[in-house]
């Protein structure tokens, strides 16, 4: 399969307008909301992250590892996980004890030596 100079010019054209378009309207977001480009690319890359972790958990379910908690303060975390252990994004969290309760009624209970440590750091606040 060939393709002739002219052909390949003409696609490259038009890739490199559509690329330029692009760019253009990344760098005038960016202008606007007084933002460094990185941080508009980092912005729009979460959002990506975030709907392919929302298909995840539409497709395969979701549940917490419990076993990975991660205490800092007063707040607390789990990291989320299919139902097929594939590792999403997301986080639980928790900033009071009633919030705590919420999750483990919906993902189920918390092995108690990590619940009694996320008992101790949330009802001292």
């Amino acid at each position: 399969m060939t393709v002739r100079t002219t052909e390949l010019g003409l696609v490259m054209r038009y890739f490199s307008k559509r690329y330029k378009k692009k760019i253009n309207s990344l760098l005038h977001l960016a202008k606007i909301n007084d933002l460094p480009l990185s941080v508009v690319l980092d912005a729009l890359k979460g959002r990506s992250d975030i709907k392919q972790d929302k298909r995840n958990k539409r497709h395969n379910g979701e549940c917490i590892v419990w076993n990975e908690v991660d205490i800092r303060h007063s707040t607390v975390a789990f990291p989320l996980e299919t139902l097929n252990g594939k590792r999403l994004n997301s986080l639980a969290a928790c900033f009071t004890l009633e919030q705590f309760h919420v999750l483990e009624e919906h993902y189920g209970q918390c092995p108690k030596n990590i619940a009694t440590k996320v008992i101790d750091v949330l009802s001292t606040k």
